[in-house]
C-alpha cells in the first residue's frame, strides 16, 4: 500500500506523519466533501467532533484533514481547534483536589481527565463559535499551561478535536448540541499502550516511569473514553498499520 510522508504543525511542533494514498483518496476527501455538503445546507459555521482516546493521533490526523482540505481543489477549507486550551490553568491543577472514595488526588497528577477541564468555559464558547471576533485558547506544551485568546477563528468549517468531546457524562454531554456531525476514532487498547509509553519515553521517562504513569493516568482515561461515549455519526478504527478503516453503523 502505497503512502504519503507530511510534516504537520501539531500543538505548535513540527510533527512527521505517513498516511495511506487509500485512506486519502477513499475516506478523508470524501468525508471533507461530506462536511462541504453539510455546510451548504446551513447559514451558519459548520461545526464537526473528532473524539479519540489518547493515543490514538487525534490531533495529527485532525492536522492532516486541515491540510488536505485546502491542499484539495473543490474543496472548503477546515480549521482545527482542539479542546486542550480548556485545561483548567496550571495554579488551578496544582491546587485542587479529585475526590474519590478512597483519597483525594491532586488534580495535576491526572491532569488530562474530564475533570481537569474547565467545561463550563468549554460550553460557553461553543455557544459563541459563530462569532467571528471570539478567540480560541491554546494548551502551550513548552510552558505546559493555557494562554487566552490565542486563534481567530476564520473558516466556515472548523474540526473540535479532543478526547472527551463525546463524553456521556454530565455537563459533557452537552457538547454534542454544538456539532454538525461527529467522528469517533478506536483502537485496541494494547495498542494504545504501546504508543503512550513509547511517547513518554521519547518524552524523557524511563520505561519503568512510562509505565507506571500510563497505569496511573492514561489506561484511566482510555477506558473512560471507549465505555462512556455518546452515538458518532462516524466511527473509524485505528489499525495496527497506523492506517483507518470506516466502521459501518
Amino acid at each position: 500500500m502505497k503512502h504519503e510522508n507530511v510534516t504537520l504543525q501539531v500543538n505548535g511542533f513540527n510533527v512527521d506523519a505517513m498516511f495511506s494514498l487509500d485512506n486519502r483518496d477513499n475516506l478523508f476527501i470524501p468525508l471533507l466533501k461530506h462536511l462541504k455538503h453539510l455546510k451548504s445546507l446551513k447559514q451558519d459555521r459548520l461545526v464537526a467532533f473528532i473524539a479519540a482516546p489518547p493515543g490514538v493521533g487525534k490531533s495529527t490526523l485532525s492536522a492532516y484533514l486541515e491540510r488536505l482540505s485546502k491542499a484539495t481543489p473543490d474543496l472548503t477549507p477546515v480549521q482545527v481547534l482542539g479542546l486542550d486550551g480548556f485545561h483548567h490553568k496550571s495554579d488551578y491543577l496544582k491546587s485542587n483536589y479529585l475526590k474519590t472514595d478512597a483519597k483525594c488526588i491532586l488534580l495535576n497528577d491526572v491532569k488530562g481527565c474530564p475533570e481537569t477541564f474547565d467545561i463550563d468555559k468549554f460550553l460557553s464558547y461553543l455557544s459563541q463559535i459563530n462569532n467571528d471576533q471570539v478567540m480560541w485558547p491554546i494548551y502551550d506544551r513548552t510552558k505546559h499551561d493555557v494562554i487566552d485568546n490565542q486563534i481567530k477563528i476564520k473558516e466556515d468549517i472548523v474540526i473540535v478535536e479532543g478526547n472527551w468531546l463525546l463524553l456521556d457524562e454530565h455537563k459533557w454531554r452537552d457538547a454534542r448540541q454544538y456539532a454538525d456531525f461527529t467522528i469517533f476514532v478506536e483502537a485496541l487498547e494494547a495498542d494504545l499502550k504501546n504508543r503512550l509509553v513509547e511517547r513518554k519515553i521519547t518524552g524523557g521517562k524511563s520505561k519503568e516511569e512510562a509505565e507506571e504513569f500510563y497505569e496511573r493516568s492514561d489506561k484511566k482515561n482510555i477506558v473512560r473514553v471507549l465505555k462512556h461515549r455518546l452515538y458518532s455519526n462516524m466511527t473509524l478504527q485505528l489499525t495496527k498499520n497506523k492506517d483507518y478503516i470506516k466502521k459501518e453503523k
